[in-house]
């Protein structure tokens, strides 16, 4: 079993490597990082991290928990002491009984040792005990003390040709831990997911705001010198008020994306689990570099290491099971037990352990049905279809899960695409809007082409850096359905710390 798996150690350097790029500006704490290291810092102190680190480790402690109690269990028992003062009825030697006053107090120690038999679904035990009785003077009885040990008993517990539930259950933890590993290390992919698409939405918006206020005070301007225009009869009214309501419209949206810019802020910070007031200075997040995925690996990767597959195994282990119990519910029922010992009973300590008598216990016990009108029938039906049922969902989950990886991987190189698509039409229109502007600015074009040209280059650049943003979230989706780092033939796994 894997060793458990802590944040403590990597709490430190989380916080390290936000010292690396924090700096203080008018009481807000700056952070200056690009998409990467927000990527690591969410891994290592997030609360996504941290529940699925917990669960985990949870999973870790059932499965410790579960293990132990198939291993010898030794403990001590004693009653130290026991008293009683009582009127109670006694047999006496004619066979008659009598109320008596009796006054006696026994002291038990033993320790038992016992184990469970998860191969046959029995128990097996070795136990050792000492009792003294002291009987109190009364008016019936004498003072006296008296001892009897048992130094060793051995026995059984075995059920016959029963159901050995045991054995099952040891083969549910163990997928049950197989799918916990699994979905752990999803689950610190799935941060990266999560913080590209919270970098990129701020990302966007903050590159929209820049944009914006560039374009404000360009058309502030342009307004100054459109009212100049008009004011020598070189335009036309309605060509000033145009440029005029362009530049109202600018200054509107400039305040949208302020707002929009901080509530997107907010989502970033709360899923890096920030407590303080920040402002993120974002850089910028490149380009990924091309690299090669072969679908067949992928899907035979996938069918390694995704938690889903273990979840498809686990999920027909349990039908599987319900049936077993179902066909073994109305079969005879045999169970045998027996134990043997040494014992002896004496006046004194020294003499209890000497002249050891055996003594020995069989018991078979058995369990018949008769009639159960149809119940085991209907039971062993129900499980049947369940399995049928399950099997039929799972295949269709998993052609569902199949198809999945192949269109993500289909989309690597239509996004790649689409990307340079992208790029080439972001440089063609911030060539076409600085001519724009320069002839707007000699006179040699009107508003109305000025503000196309403004307009298609705002959209060129979100459309490129919308395609950036669908190349980070397809490389990471990759990596969540596979498990694997296509970039550098690694398998992925999350950090593994050491055992509490």
């Amino acid at each position: 079993m894997r060793s458990i798996y802590t944040f403590s150690r990597y709490r430190y350097a989380a916080l390290f490597l936000f010292m690396s790029f924090f700096t203080q500006l008018d009481a807000q704490l700056v952070i200056k990082g690009d998409i990467t290291e927000l990527i690591e810092t969410a891994r290592n102190g997030s609360s996504a991290a941290l529940v699925a680190q917990t669960r985990l480790e949870n999973q870790y402690w059932r499965n410790v928990s579960f293990d132990a109690g198939f291993k010898p269990q030794f403990s001590l028992n004693a009653t130290l002491p026991n008293l009683n003062r009582a009127i109670s009825s006694i047999p006496l030697p004619t066979g008659e009984e009598a109320f008596v006053n009796r006054s006696f107090m026994t002291n038990t120690i033993g320790l038992q040792v016992f184990q469970q038999l998860p191969q046959t679904g029995g128990r097996f035990f070795i136990s050792s005990e000492l009792q003294r009785l002291d009987l109190f003077g009364t008016s019936t009885q004498d003072r006296s003390s008296s001892y009897l040990s048992t130094p060793l008993r051995i026995g059984f517990n075995q059920p016959l040709f029963q159901f050995n539930s045991i054995k099952w259950e040891q083969e549910l933890m163990r997928l049950e831990y197989v799918k916990a590993e699994k979905l752990y290390v999803e689950e610190y992919e799935m941060v990266a997911v999560e913080v590209v698409n919270r970098f990129f939405d701020l990302y966007l918006t903050e590159l929209n705001l820049k944009t914006a206020l560039i374009n404000q005070q360009y058309l502030d301007s342009l307004s100054t010198t459109a009212k100049n225009r008009f004011s020598l009869g070189r335009i036309g009214e309605t060509e000033m008020l145009q440029v005029g309501l362009s530049a109202l419209n600018a200054e509107a949206l400039v305040s949208s994306l302020e707002q929009e810019k901080q509530n997107k802020t907010e989502l970033l910070r709360n899923y890096l689990s920030i407590r303080e007031e920040v402002v993120f200075d974002l850089q910028n997040p490149g380009e990924i570099e091309a690299y090669f995925v072969d679908v067949e690996q992928a899907l035979l990767l996938a069918q390694q290491n995704q938690s889903q597959i273990a979840d498809f195994d686990l999920r027909l282990k349990n039908a599987q099971l319900e049936l077993q119990e179902a066909k073994a519910a109305n079969k005879p029922e045999v169970t045998i037990g027996g134990n043997f010992g040494l014992t002896n009973s004496a006046k004194s300590l020294g003499n209890v352990f000497g002249g050891l008598k055996d003594q020995e216990s069989l018991q078979i016990s058995l369990r018949i049905p008769i009639a159960d009108w149809g119940l085991t029938k209907a039971q062993r039906k129900i499980a049947e279809s369940s399995i049928e049922l399950e099997e039929l969902l799972i295949k269709d989950e998993k052609i569902n899960f199949t198809r999945e990886i192949e269109v993500t991987i289909d989309q690597i190189e239509i996004v790649r695409k689409r990307l340079e698509l992208a790029k080439t039409a972001l440089a063609i229109a911030n060539k076409r809007q600085d001519i724009a502007k320069k002839r707007y600015q000699l006179g040699k074009q009107d508003a109305t082409n000025l503000n196309i040209a403004i307009q298609e280059y705002a959209r060129a650049e979100q459309s490129y850096y919308q395609a950036l943003w669908e190349m980070w979230q397809t490389h990471y989706r990759i990596r969540l359905l596979t498990l694997y780092d296509f970039q550098s033939n690694t398998p992925l796994s999350a950090p593994e710390f050491e055992q509490e």
